[in-house]
């Protein structure tokens, strides 16, 4: 799966459909919390870890701006996800 984030104008993907949960498109979400106010992440992503079964559920909350001075440590933070 690969979707686009209208509010953040940013690209996710690839990933298994059963290892994304899409918390903003969610009719809990839009029904329940976001007339109220309640703001949320844009989606879980659950990753392995390692050969021994555990996983990881990474909350991922998408900006359309950074600062200058951070891209290396955003960059950074990008790759130790993709592993």
């Amino acid at each position: 799966m690969r979707f686009y984030e209208d509010g953040s104008d940013i690209w996710f993907g690839d990933f298994d459909d059963a290892d994304c949960f899409r918390i903003e498109n969610s009719n809990l979400y839009q029904k329940s919390m976001k007339p109220h106010g309640i703001k949320t992440a844009e989606f879980f992503l659950l990753r392995s870890v390692n050969t021994h079964c555990m996983r990881k559920i990474l909350v991922i909350e998408a900006k359309k701006t950074l600062a200058a001075k951070d891209t290396d440590a955003f960059s950074k933070n990008l790759a130790d996800i993709a592993v």
